[in-house]
């Protein structure tokens, strides 16, 4: 897995903190473990990706609400395809 792939969808006008994008990427690492086996993981990821990115720029911090946000973001999606 690449650590610190979520990096790459954050906009050049956002930035965050050493802490933040840290927290960033341990949501973004467990969030992505859950969608591996899924029909098509490179879509999803930037889906997680975005989704923890927009929470994050919100202020939210929380590793384990970032990563459950952008699971049932995909979830939605999936549902929805």
């Amino acid at each position: 897995m690449g650590i610190g792939r979520v990096v790459q969808f954050v906009r050049p006008e956002t930035a965050f903190d050493f802490e933040t994008t840290s927290i960033l990427i341990a949501a973004y690492e467990t969030a992505i473990e859950s969608i591996e086996d899924r029909l098509q993981p490179g879509a999803l990821r930037e889906i997680a990706a975005r989704r923890i990115i927009a929470l994050a720029s919100r202020g939210e911090r929380d590793p384990e609400r970032l990563c459950a946000a952008a699971l049932a973001t995909i979830g939605r999606t999936e549902s929805a395809a």
